[in-house]
């Protein structure tokens, strides 16, 4: 008995032994865990969790290797991973490898979404503080390469503070300080970061959170040969998983939609949450400021709403850069849709309201707009002085109050509308209603292409006008006026150059006298055509009345002219016209056909009246 008592003291004794050099050896080399020690351990974790080995050493700690989280499902592809986590406890030191959360839930993506309100009940061991590093993670599409931080789990609550991440891109090592912070007290995430960074770094985070709407405009931005310098808040809530997400830039820019600029200062807001079933996000871009490579300024706000399946454009914007240029960052329009209308310096433009981003969306438009421009020209006719405020309301552009000056100095005033149904350019048309006085013939001629003699005298009328906003506009435009010409040189035209010829031969010395320097008549125009029933072309002795048609398009006259004596509306012409009529009907009839530049006079006889 006294021998077995013995051999067990030194059972236990060498067993002990045994135990320590075990113990010790552990400061030298990893034991490997066994597979069922390991799984009873990971037994009561709220994931399925599983572990490819697990081993242990004091001088490296619990290191588990290929790690991997389930949510259950049927999913075959892990929520979470990890290469290895190696676990120091003296140390009190974290580092994870290979870290990889690609995508949120999958119930986050599809479709028939489900407003969540159910608060995560938690409750975490008290660990304290220690040091947390990720290596090669990937986490929503972010990549950087390495991550270190301060961490502190407690009950209630984790933290990371004094975060440093290294980010390397196109050759170079940016770096980005923040702080996160989960509170499941108050249910909320909150991080915070500043550095340096390019859009292509950011961007895969957007498609991880599945906000297909902010891409486009993200992607406008192109040629950032420099990292954006930025500082950012992220803030989760829990509950229902709104997502938040705030970043102030102050990039060097590139070009965005092909627009070179030079600088930029902004915030980019993005809010992502789930109402009942709908998945909702708006996005929204605040510039501070922000210079094109001439420094013209671009300021305001856009914000992209995509709620209930629709998306919807909100701008508070001012801008002094090019027109082409503001169609091009808008998106909406090219000048090429545009012909009709030309900027030769850039105007100066506010816009406010509300948008739709498709044809079918068009309802949606309500925009309000201001435009001031030194000089411009519409269907060539050029403009100094530039005012207008105009609405976009579904598919028109109406035009409320338009007043500019002519580059002689008429004056115009009126309004304007021009349709695009289906939001198509080539469909687009335009009504437009406005006067002009004491424009010049100089204009006149200039506007309309064709001789005015000296181009001497003053122009007033009332217009109205309307056609395709497309190219060849002319040819399709409708229209109605009335117009007065005086003091001008109207006798030294080309286009009367065959008449006073013709009367020459036929009234001897007539040529002498004829004067004409004012004129007037009511018109319309018809796809293109030109047509007057009372054009009185008048001097101080000889006067001209004529109807008759011009085609714009292809340069044809048609018109009965008839001479008269003394002035329409004078005194001595309602005494002799009664007189004279015979006379000047019978034997002063002339049809001027051809181009306005060279027309044909031809005499009318009193034969080819009778026949």
């Amino acid at each position: 008995m006294k021998r077995i008592f013995f051999f067990s003291i030194k059972a236990v004794k060498w067993i002990f032994i045994a135990f320590l050099v075990f113990v010790a050896s552990l400061f030298f080399r990893d034991q490997t865990i066994p597979q069922p020690l390991l799984e009873r351990m990971v037994a009561d974790l709220p994931a399925v969790v599983k572990c490819e080995r697990a081993r242990f050493g004091f001088r490296h700690g619990l290191t588990l290797e290929n790690l991997r989280a389930y949510t259950g499902g049927a999913s075959l592809e892990p929520m979470v991973s990890a290469r290895s986590a190696t676990i120091d406890i003296f140390a009190r030191k974290v580092v994870v490898e290979g870290l990889k959360y690609q995508r949120l839930p999958e119930s986050y993506y599809k479709p028939g979404w489900s407003e969540k309100n159910e608060p995560l009940a938690v409750e975490l061991p008290d660990i304290g503080e220690f040091d947390i590093v990720l290596a090669d993670c990937d986490i929503l599409g972010l990549r950087p390469r390495r991550v270190q931080a301060r961490a502190s789990v407690r009950p209630k609550a984790m933290s990371a503070e004094s975060v440093l991440i290294d980010w390397p891109e196109r050759g170079k090592m940016l770096v980005i300080c923040g702080m996160c912070t989960v509170d499941f007290g108050s249910q909320t995430l909150h991080a915070e970061v500043s550095g340096s960074a390019y859009p292509s770094q950011i961007r895969p985070l957007l498609v991880a959170l599945d906000v297909p709407v902010a891409l486009p405009y993200m992607d406008a931005f192109t040629e950032i040969e420099k990292p954006v310098p930025a500082s950012g808040k992220f803030d989760v809530n829990l509950v229902n998983n709104d997502f938040r997400m705030s970043l102030d830039l102050k990039p060097d820019l590139g070009c965005y939609n092909n627009v070179k600029m030079s600088y930029a200062e902004g915030t980019l807001d993005l809010y992502a949450y789930v109402r009942g079933t709908n998945s909702n996000a708006r996005f929204s871009v605040t510039l501070d400021k922000a210079l094109d490579r001439n420094g013209r300024d671009l300021s305001g706000k856009i914000s992209i709403l995509s709620e209930r399946d629709l998306v919807r454009l909100d701008y508070d914007v001012a801008s002094r850069l090019l027109f082409e240029d503001i169609l091009a960052i808008a998106d909406f329009l090219k000048p090429s849709d545009l012909p009709a209308l030309k900027f030769f310096s850039a105007p100066q433009v506010t816009v406010k309201g509300t948008s739709g981003v498709s044809a079918a969306d068009s309802g949606a438009n309500d925009l309000a707009f201001s435009v001031s421009a030194a000089d411009m020209s519409f269907l060539d006719f050029a403009m100094k002085n530039v005012k207008a405020d105009f609405v976009l309301r579904g598919e028109d552009l109406v035009f409320k109050r338009i007043s500019a000056t002519g580059k002689d100095g008429g004056v115009l005033e009126g309004t304007a509308k021009a349709s695009f149904p289906g939001m198509e350019a080539d469909r687009a048309s335009f009504t437009t209603a406005f006067t002009y006085d004491n424009g010049t013939l100089e204009e006149m001629s200039d506007f309309f292409k064709f001789d005015l003699g000296e181009r001497h005298g003053s122009v007033s009328g009332v217009f109205e006008f309307s056609g395709p906003v497309q190219t060849n506009a002319v040819r399709r435009l409708d229209g109605r006026g009335s117009v007065k010409i005086k003091d001008g040189q109207l006798a030294q035209m080309k286009l009367f150059a065959g008449l006073t010829d013709a009367l020459a031969k036929r009234v001897p010395g007539i040529g002498f006298i004829v004067n004409q320097t004012d004129a007037s008549c009511d018109f319309t125009v018809t796809n293109g055509v030109f047509a007057t029933e009372n054009l009185y072309i008048e001097g101080g002795l000889v006067s001209l009345k004529a109807r008759g048609t011009y085609d714009i398009v292809s340069d044809n006259l048609d018109f009965i002219v008839r001479v008269r004596f003394s002035k329409n509306e004078s005194l001595a012409s309602k005494l002799i016209h009664p007189v004279t009529w015979p006379f000047t009907k019978l034997l002063l009839e002339f049809k001027a056909t051809g181009s306005i530049d060279s027309p044909d006079w031809e005499y009318l006889s009193i034969i080819d009246k009778v026949l």
